[in-house]
């Protein structure tokens, strides 16, 4: 339940963001999937090179 609420009210607030804000945190939230996405790259590529050096 405590999630839930935490979840609302966090909802509750983005409706308050000024369409600016709205667009910053959109433009973050892009960037930190793009840099979360290079970084499971680079850990495939890395346990790659582990597997083939074991």
């Amino acid at each position: 339940f405590g999630e839930q609420q935490k979840y609302a009210d966090l909802m509750i607030e983005i409706t308050k963001l000024s369409q600016g804000e709205k667009e910053k945190i959109r433009d973050y939230h892009a960037r930190v999937l793009e840099l979360r996405r290079k970084l499971d790259a680079q850990i495939r590529k890395e346990g790659l090179a582990d597997g083939l050096m074991n």
